[in-house]
C-alpha cells in the first residue's frame, strides 16, 4: 500500500471559520497533508455550505440534506438522529473516491499521525476488514442494545468494503482501535477518552482483541494483551449482571432521579472492578 493509493474523505457539515469546537479546519487539512504527502481528500458537505477556495480540496460535494430522525434513545427523544445525513454525505463523498482505499473521517475530527496504517497491516491478515473507532462502536450486551453500532468517527481500508453494509460478526469485519492507536483527535468527544462508563459501553480494542484471537484461531497471540483482555471480559460481565438486575424497572426512570442515581452507582461500582 502506497499513501497514492489512499483518499480522505470528510463527510458532514462544515465551517471555513473555527466554532465552538475550536477546530481549525485550514490547520487540520494542513496536517493530513503533512501526516499522508500526496493524498486526494474530497469534502462531502451540504448544498449552501461555504467553502473558500483556499481550502483547496481535490473535490467537493455538495449534497441536499435530508434532515434528522426522531431520536432513538428514551432520555433523548428530541435529540435528531443524524444516520440519514450520515449515510448520504459519506455514500455520496466514497462514490467519488477512485483509489483502493479509503479514510471516511467526520470534518469535526482530525488526525494526529497515521498509526492506523500499522494496525490495519498487522491485522487484517490478507481479508476485507476496516479500521473503526472505538468509542462510539456499542457494546450491544451492556448498556445500550444497539448490535452492529459501528463507530462514525473515523474509517479506514479497502474503498468498496466501506462502501458495503455490515453485515458480518464484528472480529471478521472490523478492526476496532482506539484514538489513541489511530491518531484521532475528536476535542467535541474528549470527555470519553476518560470515562468508565463510555468505556465499559464501546467495544474497545481489548474486546475486539480477545474475539480476535478467538475466530482467527491465532497460534501466537500477545499474551500481555490477551491477559488484559481476559481481565476486561470478567469486569464487563460482572457489569452485565448489576444491569441485568435494574432491567425489569427500566421503563419507570426515563427520566428520573432514580436513574441518575442508578447510573452514579454503576459508575461509582465501575471503578472497583
Amino acid at each position: 500500500m502506497n499513501i497514492n493509493d489512499i483518499t480522505v474523505v470528510f463527510q458532514g457539515a462544515f465551517n471555513a471559520y473555527i466554532g465552538e469546537d475550536k477546530l481549525d479546519f485550514k490547520e487540520n487539512l494542513n496536517n493530513i497533508r503533512r501526516i499522508l504527502p500526496g493524498v486526494k481528500i474530497i469534502l462531502s458537505t451540504w448544498e449552501y455550505s461555504y467553502v473558500p477556495d483556499s481550502f483547496k480540496f481535490d473535490k467537493i460535494i455538495y449534497n441536499k440534506d435530508p434532515g434528522g430522525l426522531n431520536g432513538i434513545k428514551r432520555r433523548e427523544i428530541d435529540k435528531a438522529n443524524n444516520i440519514n445525513r450520515q449515510i448520504i454525505s459519506t455514500y455520496n463523498g466514497l462514490n467519488e473516491v477512485d483509489t483502493a482505499y479509503a479514510i471516511k473521517l467526520r470534518t469535526d475530527c482530525s488526525l494526529e499521525h497515521a498509526g492506523f496504517i500499522d494496525y490495519f497491516k498487522r491485522f487484517n491478515r490478507n481479508t476485507d476488514r476496516f479500521v473503526a473507532s472505538c468509542f462510539f462502536t456499542i457494546d450491544p450486551e451492556i448498556y445500550e442494545h444497539m448490535p452492529f453500532h459501528i463507530s462514525d468517527w473515523f474509517q479506514f481500508g479497502k474503498t468498496e468494503k466501506i462502501l458495503e453494509s455490515h453485515r458480518r460478526f464484528l472480529a471478521e469485519k472490523v478492526i476496532i482501535l482506539e484514538p489513541w492507536q489511530i491518531g484521532l483527535n475528536f476535542p467535541k468527544y474528549h470527555w470519553t477518552y476518560g470515562s468508565k462508563f463510555a468505556s465499559m459501553n464501546c467495544i474497545m480494542f481489548l474486546d475486539w482483541y480477545k474475539n480476535y484471537i478467538k475466530y482467527e484461531r491465532v497460534e501466537q497471540p500477545d499474551l500481555g494483551l490477551l491477559d488484559a483482555a481476559n481481565k476486561r471480559a470478567s469486569k464487563k460481565n460482572k457489569l452485565k449482571i448489576m444491569i441485568d438486575l435494574v432491567e425489569p424497572i427500566s421503563n419507570y426512570w426515563y427520566p428520573s432521579r432514580l436513574r441518575r442515581f442508578v447510573i452514579e452507582v454503576i459508575t461509582r461500582f465501575t471503578k472497583f472492578l
